[in-house]
């Protein structure tokens, strides 16, 4: 008995929805047979095919079936789902286009619209297109959460925040929707709220490790380290291959002073991922605080990081020096840090002094949250390129258009740096500088500036860089302009002497305690103030305790991450009559800032440039009375300054005159020697070619 071309295509539908794939094809062939233009044959076909796995076919046939039936919308909209399977946003989009021309007020095709435009990486489309699918359908819960997605993209923030709310409005147990309102809310500032949902989110779902990572995130921007690497560690229970949280969680201990622990996160993350740069530069900087490294076992760390890295990169032809010497030498500078931050104490006196009619200063800055500093470096500069989020491919291509005849690095291992552009070579002359303080490890980087009493002459063999040193400092300084009036020395109302630390807590270990502690105790009556804004709950504690397994404790001891009415941390200086410095890393900022309120500070110069920094300002201030060759002068020196209150009051009101009128702070002076050193290694450079 024939069947009819309708009873055909319903028996196949029968057959198609209960899965009985062979018997439904096999029916909508029969009616193609019958009619080969048959639009809903093609269209279901198409479909079946789709689904099973037969992609180019069924897209073949559901564009058939759009040809034969342009006016209906369901067709083109099938297709268009098919495309954004097949990962063809683009036509799809155009095919979610036709079913809205001829149904306006689809929805899902709105929705699946905005999945396109988003994959295009149009955000404006895909927002416009979420907004309308939300719009006609109130409680399309998926509409309002990529809407917030697409707005966030776009930084219309406080836009995005009120979609989610209205999205969890419509499902309260969402994890992942209070997840990304809680990220919204880090973005707006508002931390409480921020906290809320991530909390929010681990309540409906207390294995989400993501949750519990933007949670640690958030505690360690906070101040809050020891509830982060709580909830980073909690979420490594459910991710543990989570290479960016072990980053983070040893980013944050190693800010709690927990060196080794650090490190422990840095060497299981790159377990995981052994190219990950992130890693690999957080443990090498790591290492420079460990008192157990030796200076050629942190070279070897960083040659082997840089090889490793040297042998990936497809180098391209080493950037050509011009025939003739260029009028205008170009000077790059490579930095994250052009904005408030350490490095911008010595930096800015650099910029702020180029001869602009002999030198051309370009500045690559990475720096992901610019502030006012930032402004004031970009009007220093000749040329300024933010390299945010380009590769370093992109950015080695960049260095070479600006035609930059001196590349200098200017942050080594540490947070942003762009090491990998400096691998392709993109210069001529290469140079590390300031930021860090070790050898890069990296073969194309020629020099690394220094001094001669930071690096005597006879120290050449753990850097791959050839050492240049500059006379009479490595560096110059720029004293804060917010800085407080120097105080009378806290001794003269006290009645004892106060030793002072504000030296990052990684730099506290254990070889550094029992100094202290030793001379705390060969002095009676004197006390040790620690000072860090990071000293908050269980880091205090777990300071204090350290302190106290050392007989420290009481009166002996005051530790502080703020004081009642304080507007500048420099304030802190007029409680310490003496500041003492750390090994095997010497705090270099941390010295010039006191030393410019008027506290000395008593070094032990160590067996590498990072010991040896203070030492370098100290005695180019002519203060050779405060720095040690071994751990019993360091003692003896302290001593012998505690028990002199005379010359702790002419130090505290003649310091910052001395500064003043030192090379230390005569930008104008270093900056001219610094260009002479540039235009001399040009030259040297030039003439071997």
């Amino acid at each position: 008995m024939n069947m009819s071309l309708e009873s055909i295509l319903q028996q196949a539908v029968i057959h198609h929805k209960a899965g009985e794939s062979d018997k439904a094809e096999e029916l909508y062939k029969k009616a193609l047979a019958i009619k080969p233009d048959c639009a809903d044959a093609l269209h279901l076909l198409g479909l079946l095919k789709e689904s099973g796995g037969q992609t180019a076919e069924g897209l073949a046939l559901l564009r058939q079936a759009c040809a034969q039936a342009a006016d209906k919308a369901l067709f083109h909209y099938d297709l268009g789902c098919a495309l954004l399977k097949a990962n063809q946003p683009a036509e799809a989009a155009v095919e979610f286009d036709q079913t809205l021309r001829h149904e306006k007020n689809h929805a899902d095709a709105w929705f699946k619209r905005g999945i396109a435009f988003r994959l295009l990486g149009d955000f404006a489309g895909a927002a416009e297109s979420f907004f309308n699918a939300a719009a006609l359908e109130p409680n399309f819960f998926e509409a309002f959460v990529n809407l917030a997605a697409a707005q966030k993209e776009l930084k219309e923030f406080a836009q995005a925040t009120g979609n989610l709310r209205k999205a969890l409005a419509l499902k309260p147990d969402h994890a992942q929707a209070h997840n990304s309102l809680g990220l919204l809310y880090a973005q707006l500032g508002d931390r409480e709220k921020a906290q809320e949902s991530f909390r929010a989110a681990l309540r409906c779902k207390n294995d989400y490790a993501e949750a519990f990572f933007n949670l640690g995130n958030l505690l360690r921007e906070k101040g809050a380290l020891n509830e982060a690497v709580k909830s980073y560690r909690l979420g490594l229970r459910y991710d543990p291959e989570s290479v960016a949280a072990l980053c983070n969680c040893g980013e944050t201990l190693q800010v709690q002073g927990e060196i080794d622990a650090a490190e422990d996160c840095y060497r299981r993350a790159l377990a995981i991922d052994p190219d990950c740069l992130l890693a690999q530069s957080n443990l090498l900087g790591c290492m420079n605080y460990n008192i157990r490294y030796w200076p050629q076992e942190l070279f070897a760390a960083h040659r082997a990081w840089a090889q490793k890295h040297e042998s990936k990169i497809a180098l391209l032809p080493p950037a050509a020096i011009p025939e003739s010497k260029p009028t205008l030498l170009t000077i790059g500078y490579v930095s994250p840090d052009f904005c408030k931050h350490p490095v911008s104490y010595f930096l800015e006196p650099i910029l702020k002094n180029h001869d602009h009619g002999n030198f051309k200063i370009v500045c690559f800055a990475e720096v992901s949250k610019p502030d006012a500093a930032t402004e004031r470096f970009k009007s220093y500069a000749d040329v300024w390129r933010d390299t945010v989020g380009f590769s370093d491919e992109t950015v080695s291509q960049i260095v070479r258009q600006e035609n930059v005849d001196i590349l200098v690095d200017l942050a080594g291992h540490t947070g942003g740096n762009r090491l990998p552009v400096f691998m392709r070579r993109p210069a001529p002359v290469q140079i590390t500088y300031l930021g860090y303080p070790n050898t890069t490890g990296c073969s194309t980087i020629d020099y690394r500036l220094t001094d001669a009493i930071a690096s005597p002459e006879d120290e050449t063999g753990w850097y791959s860089e050839t050492l240049v040193r500059l006379a009479p400092l490595f560096c110059c300084f720029s004293p804060p302009g917010d800085a407080p009036a120097i105080s009378a020395p806290p001794f003269e109302h006290n009645g004892f002497i106060t030793f002072g630390s504000l030296h990052n807590l990684a730099r506290l270990n254990d070889k550094v305690l029992d100094l202290w502690c030793r001379l705390l105790k060969e002095i009676p009556g004197s006390r040790l103030l620690v000072f860090r804004n990071t000293l908050l709950g269980k880091t205090k504690e777990l300071l204090a305790e350290r302190f106290a397994r050392r007989g420290i404790a009481g009166d002996s001891l005051d530790i502080r991450d703020s004081f009642a009415g304080m507007e500048h941390h420099l304030s802190v200086y007029s409680r310490v009559d003496i500041a003492l410095d750390t090994l095997p890393w010497s705090g270099h900022t941390t010295a010039c800032e006191g030393l410019w309120m008027g506290v000395p500070i008593i070094t032990l110069s160590g067996n590498r440039f990072a010991g040896r920094m203070v030492t370098s300002v100290l005695e180019n201030l002519g203060l050779h009375e405060l720095v040690a060759a071994s751990e019993d002068e360091y003692i003896q020196r302290a001593k012998k300054l505690a028990n002199d209150k005379s010359r702790l009051k002419i130090l505290r009101n003649t310091l910052r005159t001395t500064m003043v009128n030192s090379a230390l702070c005569d930008g104008k002076t270093f900056t001219k020697k610094l260009e002479e050193t540039y235009v001399s290694l040009w030259d040297k450079k030039n003439s071997r070619q």
